[in-house]
């Protein structure tokens, strides 16, 4: 018997061996690698969806946003709190002080109003005024652009060709260029500059074509930039904007139907920056201050059909853009208005939709941030 164990013990052991070693279909693969988690995305939606957002305007503690169904109140995350009827459709909105904002707003195809509120917006109150008013003729003009110098005090507004201004906030008005009664669309840009004290003021005159004018209160000089506006904005277009680059304003830069053009040297030459042939609009332009990063986009004249989000950013005064987009094919993603809003030490870049209400662009997500 010790013999066989002695013959069975060596056996046993070859044959564990081999069950242990020969076994291929019972090892086990390393797992797959984990994907890397997606990235963030850049836009996020804050409210308002369904209406066009106009203008933005701040004040003591949050933003206000007129839109084409009343004034908002920014609450936080994606709520917004209206603030006036649904059926005020804004064409301009300004804040004078933090607690002050004036509105003009339209009622309908006839009907227009100045509106004004003097607690940050919370409440609005109608504002008789004489903008407009030519003796012996029924109606006026709507007050279309808006803009106030809180060196002076004074609040200054456009009309279908006029430019007027208003030393009691908006209840009387003087035309200082232009007409009252003007035959033309209307003009929606307002900018001054100020080491100049010059007006420019445009946007569509009676055939289509663009208008931008540069006004000197002082010397009543008027400098006409619609001629060389219209080479590289060809009608049908229009002036939506005036902006300057933050202490250089030799650099000016004016957005219009189909696309953004500039000069920088002070309307004596003018170049393309984001021209396109098709009448994509571009509203507005912000510059951040600080670091000079400009901000717009544009929209494709259609007001039924999705089309995407595109922001485009530049940090070279307009030379080179890069874009970022939103990849969400139902929204309405043309943007008609910005604002680079500091809250809480914080800046926070928001952007108003045709038709497609607020995003915000998170700053730190963005291309070059």
């Amino acid at each position: 018997m010790k013999g066989l164990a002695g013959l069975l013990c060596p056996l046993a052991t070859t044959l564990f061996l081999v069950a242990g070693c020969g076994g291929g279909s019972g090892s086990s693969s390393p797992p797959p690698p984990v994907p890397p988690p997606a990235p963030d995305p850049p836009f996020e939606p804050r409210g308002l969806g369904g209406l066009t957002v106009i203008a933005f305007a701040e004040t003591e503690t949050t933003l206000a946003a007129g839109t084409d169904g009343g004034i908002y109140l920014y609450q936080g995350g994606n709520d917004w709190a209206l603030k006036t009827p649904e059926n005020w459709s804004v064409l301009a909105l300004e804040a004078l002080y933090p607690s002050q904002l004036m509105a003009s707003v339209r009622l309908g195809p006839e009907s227009t109003l100045l509106v004004e509120s003097l607690n940050g917006g919370e409440d609005w109150r109608i504002v008789e005024n004489d903008f407009g008013v030519i003796e012996g003729y029924e109606g006026r003009e709507p007050i279309q652009g808006m803009l106030f110098r809180d060196d002076s005090g004074e609040l200054f507004a456009t009309g279908y060709t006029s430019l007027a201004a208003s030393g009691d906030f908006g209840r009387h008005w003087q035309v200082i260029d232009g007409e009252w009664g003007g035959v033309a669309t209307g003009f929606t840009a307002l900018s001054h500059a100020p080491n100049r004290d010059h007006y420019w003021y445009g946007g569509q005159g009676a055939l289509e074509d663009p208008v931008l004018l540069a006004f000197s209160r002082l010397s009543g000089e008027r400098i006409d930039h619609s001629a060389a506006v219209e080479s590289l904005l060809p009608r049908p277009s229009t002036v939506e904007r005036v902006r300057f680059y933050p202490n250089n304003e030799d650099l000016v830069y004016v957005m219009g139907e189909g696309g953004l053009i500039a000069s920088s040297d002070y309307g004596m030459s003018w170049h393309p920056v984001l021209v396109n042939d098709r009448s994509r609009f571009y509203f507005d332009l912000v510059i951040d201050e600080q670091s000079g990063v400009m901000y717009t986009g544009g929209w494709d004249k259609n007001f039924a059909d999705p089309q995407p989000l595109v922001l485009e950013i530049s940090s070279d005064s307009g030379l080179t853009w890069t874009a970022a987009e939103h990849d969400d094919p139902s929204l309405q993603g043309g943007i008609y208005s910005l604002v680079l809003w500091e809250q809480d030490e914080a800046k926070r870049l928001f952007l108003g939709l045709q038709g497609g209400g607020v995003y915000e662009a998170r700053l730190s997500l963005l291309p070059g941030h």
